[in-house]
């Protein structure tokens, strides 16, 4: 499946009361789907979705950095749908720690609000239910560095998170949205989140070419679409 492929297919899956996508790059070879679809609350839904890939077991090994990515940039509440319902959020967190990760960290970089929209959100109170301290708004440019894209057709180089670049685990867990400059917003859009500088994605270069020169770097093993309500 190409990238094309790929984009058209998640938003037609976002019809669904629910969305939770996963494409894990070890179970390519195996009788696990790469794609589940689960319609429910939120917390049992991304539960159900990830165990109908093989479980978080499947993508977490005993002893990694995990990084869950959601969207937590907008100083709004759950009703809003601007960022991943934390419900999502909890769940992700809980199975990760099931499977033995040595550490969980919940990243973002808030695009209005700082902690505020960590607060609004409802995640900060999710992940600090189960474990306080994971969840992490960074701004500063010390938690990034300067990294290159070889293979750039547009955006040459970035800062990227340090933690993001340390971790053995990426997962993507964005809020299904329309976005008036790329259509849809899902798991490629998301990782914008987790750079210094986005803007000069906007300004400098083209936007659509530049968020596939980041995910040559940032590459989830696992993406997980919250689309229990959908803000279009």
């Amino acid at each position: 499946m190409n990238r094309r492929e790929f984009i058209k297919m998640q938003a037609a899956l976002c019809a669904g009361t629910a969305v939770f996508s996963g494409f894990p790059k070890n179970l390519l070879a195996s009788g696990a789907p790469d794609i589940a679809v689960v319609k429910g609350s939120p917390y049992v839904a991304a539960r159900a979705a990830v165990e109908m890939l093989g479980g978080m077991s499947a993508f977490v090994r005993p002893g990694q950095k995990v990084v869950i990515k959601p969207n937590m940039s907008f100083a709004s509440g759950v009703e809003s749908a601007c960022n991943t319902h934390p419900e999502v959020v909890r769940s992700l967190l809980e199975m990760c720690q099931e499977a033995g990760a040595a550490s969980v960290l919940v990243l973002d970089h808030a695009f209005q609000g700082g902690t505020r929209s960590m607060e609004m959100s409802g995640i900060l109170d999710a992940c600090n239910s189960v474990r306080e301290g994971v969840c992490r708004n960074l701004t500063h440019e010390r938690y990034y560095r300067e990294t290159g894209l070889p293979e750039a057709k547009a955006m040459p180089r970035n800062y990227i998170m340090k933690d993001v670049l340390e971790a053995d685990v990426l997962i993507a867990a964005p809020v299904a949205k329309t976005n008036s400059s790329t259509g849809v917003s899902l798991s490629l859009k998301g990782q914008m989140g987790l750079i210094l500088d986005r803007n000069v994605m906007h300004w400098r270069y083209d936007l659509d070419t530049s968020v596939v020169d980041l995910c040559q770097v940032i590459r989830p093993s696992l993406s997980v679409i919250d689309a229990s309500r959908v803000l279009s």
